[in-house]
């Protein structure tokens, strides 16, 4: 099964970066579809775990949410 995964979370993603969502609200919309990732094309499922990787960081307290904006 093939997706636009990495299209919709980049288009997302944007939103939060340029401050148009919250965290909160991007993680809402984010987790459900990073269960996704698996089916997703390899740029789909990259793009995921990085953003994983990074939103665990900054929960972890590695990161201030401006660094995890950049």
């Amino acid at each position: 099964m093939r997706s636009n995964l990495a299209l919709e979370v980049r288009e997302h993603l944007a939103l939060y970066i340029s401050r148009e969502v919250s965290l909160p609200a991007f993680q809402e919309w984010f987790v459900p579809r990073s269960w996704k990732a698996d089916f997703a094309d390899s740029g789909g499922r990259d793009l995921v775990r990085e953003i994983d990787l990074s939103v665990g960081e900054f929960s972890a307290g590695q990161w201030s949410e401006e660094e995890l904006r950049e």
